[in-house]
């Protein structure tokens, strides 16, 4: 069951490239801007903490700006970072200079989502600020209205599970409920680990994860949602094939599909059948023939119809005047091929 939806942001709702190409060289040459004693005091904080762990930041005396300006080439997911260029972006935004950015699929499915009555939230290393500052100025117009929540570092890193296990309880509702979207497998460990559903998001331009079990989506427009069952759309099975033949054969056609293959006819839908035709199904096997007006027989592409005693099967159509054709070696089968009465190609297989 679903009934929330939690979203990464970085190559999941919004490109890498905007964030890294537009967002974070904003932030730098302007950060110096920005260093006041709140923030210069958030930040000796946290280089306190990085030189007693054995870090070696820029000297604090060299000037804060060094500290930030070394945080962000190791894209740190610092609090004190993360609320600076919040601050940065605000103006930003503000401005003009800045204006948010999302894939395409975005906004519709935000909209599904929220019609259907899912919670939607978004947890990222951004700031709450600049979360909100991106959704709010898209091409597409104020996303916020579509989103419940949000979260930042200051719930806890996104690796670990109890970060997971804080936010549904935010949510209210039991971890298995809440579907998490990210683009990074090690998050996805910790949210799976809380007992959320998780789904990889891979958008263009997002780097290579290490191997995993996953499922994965490309787009949002694949994630729907069931009455409250989230589905990852997907083929599941080839439910028919249709071949072509010339109009007025269809007696013909049945007596190779029918009395020699032993598919059994079925009556078309009444709305099909004025158009001729005929349909053979066994089970799984379903082979529809339409009429062509324009017929040519398929030489190249053809269905394989998995056989038991292919021998039998092959002596019978021989004595019916069925030329068979031997195929090349296939690991696992034994095959041949056909035509049927119009020349279309098929494929006759046994498992060894």
């Amino acid at each position: 069951m679903t009934r929330g939806i939690l979203l990464d942001i970085e190559g999941t709702t919004t490109p890498i490239r905007f964030v890294y190409d537009v967002l974070f060289p904003f932030a730098r040459k302007h950060a110096h801007q920005h260093l006041g004693d709140n923030e210069q005091r958030a930040l000796k904080h946290e280089y306190d903490a990085d030189v007693a762990n054995g870090l070696t930041p820029p000297p604090w005396s060299s000037g804060a700006i060094h500290y930030v300006h070394w945080l962000m080439d190791q894209d740190r997911k610092s609090t004190a970072l993360k609320t600076l260029q919040g601050n940065i972006w605000q103006e930003g935004y503000r401005l003009g200079d800045l204006r948010g950015e999302v894939f395409a699929d975005v906004p519709d499915a935000l909209g599904r989502w929220h019609n259907a009555g899912v919670d939607i939230r978004i947890y990222s290393s951004g700031s709450i600020l600049a979360q909100k500052l991106l959704f709010s100025t898209t091409p597409h117009g104020d996303l916020t209205r579509f989103l419940k929540g949000h979260f930042d570092t200051t719930t806890g890193p996104k690796t670990n599970p109890s970060s997971y296990t804080g936010i549904a309880a935010t949510f209210g509702m039991p971890p298995s409920e809440i579907l998490f979207i990210s683009d990074v497998v090690r998050e996805l460990d910790a949210a799976s680990t809380a007992g959320l559903q998780v789904l990889l998001s891979v958008r263009p331009g997002n780097p290579p994860q290490p191997p995993h079990h996953y499922e994965s989506v490309t787009e949002f427009g694949a994630v729907g949602i069931s009455g409250l069952q989230s589905v990852v759309m997907a083929i599941e099975a080839l439910e028919h094939i249709q071949l072509a033949m010339p109009a007025g054969q269809e007696n013909l056609a049945r007596s190779f599909y029918s009395d020699l293959l032993q598919i059994p006819e079925i009556p078309k839908p009444p709305q099909l059948s004025k158009r001729g035709g005929v349909w053979f199904e066994s089970g799984p096997v379903k082979i529809h023939l339409g009429i062509d007006p324009d017929f040519r027989p398929a030489k190249k592409a053809h269905p394989g119809l998995l056989v038991r005693d292919l021998n039998a099967l092959v002596l019978r159509l021989r004595a019916a005047g069925i030329d068979i054709v031997d195929a090349e070696p296939l690991p696992g089968f034994d095959h041949v091929y056909v035509a049927d009465p119009f020349g279309n190609r098929i494929e006759l297989m046994e498992r060894q």
